[in-house]
């Protein structure tokens, strides 16, 4: 669903890594954090959160204007879009909301967008440029400043 940069491990925390290499070290006992049921109550959580018709009106424009834009080749799909959508519900569960704020749209945009974009041109390939437009995206299409509770 999301593209994350973790980046690289610090130098001594690689060579850690090298220095335990063995098959036990790569099969450690994992013990569960949730069962089943927990999970099903969780996802049930996530998908009772309510979104504004305003919000997904912004989600509509962002992603009409990804398959619009110039400088892109294939925009963001209604899969991408109904990915992004549950990505912000998601954010507002994990804030202890059951609506969606503008902040859960635009803090979920990148990591759910940018990678479903395919630059055309000189720009294909690069992640850094997709984001970058994505980016210009988000400054061009003005954020909605409703109420968003109840």
């Amino acid at each position: 669903m999301i593209r994350i940069h973790p980046g690289y491990p610090s130098p001594q925390e690689e060579q850690r890594m090298l220095k335990n290499l063995s098959v036990q070290a790569a099969a450690p006992q994992l013990s569960p954090v949730l069962d089943g049921k927990q999970l099903l109550a969780l996802r049930d959580e996530v998908d009772a959160v309510r979104i504004h018709d305003v919000l997904l009106d912004y989600a509509l424009q962002v992603v009409g204007r990804t398959r619009a834009h110039e400088r892109i080749q294939l925009g963001v799909s209604p899969r991408g879009a109904l990915a992004w959508i549950r990505c912000a519900k998601a954010m507002a569960a994990i804030q202890g909301r059951d609506y969606v704020l503008p902040d859960d749209l635009k803090a979920c945009a990148q990591p759910v967008l940018a990678h479903r974009l395919i630059l055309g041109g000189l720009s294909l390939g690069s992640d850094r440029q997709a984001e970058a437009v994505l980016a210009q995206i988000l400054e061009e299409i003005p954020v909605p400043v409703e109420k968003f509770q109840g």
